[in-house]
């Protein structure tokens, strides 16, 4: 430590003040991210880089939990056993240092964060006029996205039979969801999926991925770490209509299927999707097909 503290040694001291809350059912906002990040007087991005490598040393650790007055389970930060120790460190050095801290959770306001996120905005969802015998299908796929560790769930059947249909009606009946919709054409490249995936997210408060994704140079590494921060908290559901109408952005979707938190995937296809295998459904159990 020199005559100021770190960014991680400022995030230390912060948390330290939140040991108590760490068997809590219920968090608060200061531990979250966008709270940490307030706290200590740096950018959301900044404090998501220094969090995983502190996280990555064993000093914090991540888990996801309820945090007041949100709906949905959000990424929490705690001390682990030697980040404690490191923080009694630097509180101490502080103290007989005399160090200011820079440091100050009366800054961290959640109504400043979520007033751009309040309005929850879905894509346009196909219209469902008709909805006769597809009750054990409804069941089914209702079944599927509440598993815990489903990535995406892949419809499959002949054109006609209604998988379209169904995905409609199963999404206009979630609750609290963010819900992109995207039906994939033959001359569709990973441009245009970039185009209307940063327009939604544009629409929902994400400015910076919106900005990224728009600025037709992503490189999938990076477009990874941006979308692993946004997707990491509940609330969003990304359905791709007709995948296997083009071949161009497979890699695109096999990317965020790596890259997309708690959302949960869903795609329609005639023929099996490319961007996921046997593997996927059978051993690491991502994968549900209907």
């Amino acid at each position: 430590m020199a005559g100021e503290l770190t960014v991680s040694e400022r995030i230390l001291y912060h948390l330290n003040n939140y040991v108590k809350y760490e068997d809590k059912y219920e968090a608060p906002f200061d531990v979250t991210q966008d709270g940490i990040a307030q706290a200590c007087s740096i950018s959301r991005a900044h404090a998501a880089i220094e969090l995983k490598k502190l996280k990555a040393s064993g000093i914090v650790d991540e888990t996801l939990k309820h945090v007041r007055k949100g709906k949905a389970r959000r990424k929490v930060y705690f001390l682990m056993t030697n980040g404690k120790s490191m923080a009694a460190d630097v509180l101490q050095y502080v103290r007989d240092n005399s160090i200011i801290p820079m440091v100050d959770a009366t800054k961290v306001s959640p109504e400043s964060i979520s007033r751009s996120k309040s309005v929850r905005r879905s894509s346009p969802l196909p219209t469902v006029r008709d909805f006769f015998g597809r009750g054990k299908e409804l069941e089914e796929v209702n079944q599927a996205l509440a598993s815990p560790t489903l990535k995406v769930l892949s419809i499959r059947g002949i054109a006609g039979i209604g998988k379209t249909t169904l995905v409609a009606k199963a999404v206009s009946g979630l609750s609290g969801q963010r819900v992109f919709w995207y039906s994939a054409k033959p001359w569709d490249v990973p441009r245009t999926l970039a185009d209307a995936l940063g327009r939604f997210f544009d629409e929902n408060g994400s400015r910076r991925l919106a900005t990224y994704l728009a600025s037709g140079k992503f490189e999938f590494g990076e477009l990874s770490f941006l979308l692993n921060e946004e997707l990491a908290e509940n609330g969003y559901t990304l359905v791709f209509d007709d995948v296997d109408a083009s071949d161009n952005f497979q890699e695109f979707l096999k990317m965020l299927k790596h890259s997309c938190g708690s959302a949960k995937m869903i795609v329609t296809s005639e023929a099996g999707p490319k961007f996921y295998d046997a593997s996927d459904m059978v051993a690491r159990k991502e994968v549900t097909e209907i």
